[in-house]
Parts: structure tokens; sequence; C-alpha cells
């Protein structure tokens, strides 16, 4: 049997990633078996890891969330440091050479996730099948999720200290500045809750989590830039939903 030249190109797409996946995922494992108890040797005074650090003799699992909060650590030291979290001198002497090969690690991993989710979305969905209405709704809900998330994180670039600052008397905001530290994919996960603690302020204010004097300081533009991604979000939620329900 013999297939075309199009599947042929999809099925060694997908073969690629699916390989580096499994490559990255064998990776971190060695890294976290081999390596683990050594990173943790030079971070003796840092709360935000030894505390995890008993979690290692929790098998694979364990040992792979060890590792992630060490590399959250050293990728974004600032995020730690200013409230006891991490200790600079235990960073400092962190060896340049095994940090460097980390954040290698983890972005290869995070571009492997990225490829693997555009292909399933390319793959998987039977566009064939469409009308002509879900399928304008899908090619629009295409387009809009990574132009949404450029904006995402172009305001975590542009704004993140102003937000970090600004409302650093809100637990709402404080117990989740350290998703910055989880790359991208983190930084957008705090811009969403943002968006949807300002948006929402009312109901964080009532339940103590958001300082009613640290919003009133945030600019009435970062305001707006806030509310018009959080209407985005709203509007791409509803389009999934609908794509799926027009799909039963």
């Amino acid at each position: 049997m013999s297939i075309s030249t199009s599947d042929a190109v999809t099925l060694g797409v997908g073969l690629f990633i699916f390989a580096g996946c499994i490559g990255f995922v064998g990776v971190v494992l060695y890294v976290a078996y081999a390596k683990l108890d050594v990173m943790l040797g030079y971070f003796e005074n840092s709360p935000a890891v030894t505390i995890k650090a008993p979690l290692k003799n929790g098998g694979p699992w364990g040992r792979l969330f060890v590792l992630g909060g060490i590399v959250g650590v050293i990728k974004a030291p600032g995020v730690y440091i200013p409230d006891g979290g991490a200790c600079a001198e235990d960073i400092a002497k962190f060896p340049e050479e095994l940090k460097a090969r980390l954040i290698a690690i983890y972005k290869v991993g995070e571009c492997f996730t990225w490829a693997l989710f555009l292909f399933a979305v390319v793959t998987v969905v039977d566009w064939s099948s469409m009308g002509g209405a879900r399928l304008g709704l899908a090619l629009l809900t295409i387009v809009a999720i990574p132009v949404w998330i450029l904006l995402c994180l172009r305001l975590w670039f542009v704004q993140i200290s102003t937000i970090a600052t600004g409302l650093k008397n809100s637990s709402a905001i404080g117990i989740r500045l350290k998703l910055n530290a989880g790359g991208y994919f983190g930084r957008l996960i705090f811009i969403i809750a943002v968006s949807v603690i300002l948006t929402c302020s009312r109901i964080f204010i009532k339940r103590g989590t958001l300082d009613p004097a640290d919003f009133d300081t945030v600019p009435r533009d970062l305001r707006f830039k806030i509310f018009v991604l959080f209407m985005i979000e709203v509007g791409l939620v509803v389009s999934l939903f609908l794509l799926y329900l027009f799909g039963r």
C-alpha cells in the first residue's frame, strides 16, 4: 500500500515530534536520577528547593517535581530571592555549565510541547467534514489563539514590574508570581490569572486577596489592556465550546 507525499510528510513530522518528546523525557529522567542529589547540595539555604527535596523519594514524578523547582529558581532568581525563597549565594555557587545545560533542556522540552500541540490541532481535527460556519469559526480561533498568546507575553515583558510592585500587598497576585519561573507557559498562565483577578476585582477584594489600594494604583491603560485580554479569553472559550457543540 502506497501513501501520498503529504501523508508521508505528516507521518515523518509526527514521528520526529514523538521521538523528540520521548528523548526529552529520557534526558530529564536521567538528570533527575543522576544529578539531582548533587544539585540539591547547592541549595541548602533556599527554602523554595529544600521544601521540595523530600519528594525526591516519591519515584520519577517526585524527582521531576524537585528538578522543576531547581530549574525554576535558576531561571528566574529575581522571583524567589526577594521573598526569601532562594538564597543569592546558593544560586551564585551553582555551576554555570550545569545551569546552561538545564535551561537548554528546558527550552527544548518547551519547543517539543508546543510542536506536539500544534501537530495535534492540524492532524487530529477532521477539517474536511466541517460545514462552512464551523470551518470559519475554527480558522478564526486558530488565528486568534497565537495572537492572544503573543499579546499576553508582550504584556508580561512590558508590564511585569508594574504588576509585581503595584500589587505587592495582594496575595492573589503574590502567590502566583512564581509562575513566572515556568518559562513562557508559566508567564502566560500568570497573565491569565492577573486578567481574571483585575477584571473580577470586586470578588477578590471581597475575599481579601486583592488590596483595594493596590488596585487603585494600577494605571488605567494597563487595566484596559488586561480587560481586553480577558474578553479575548472569554471569546476563545466560547468559540472552543461552540466548536465542540457543533461537532456532536
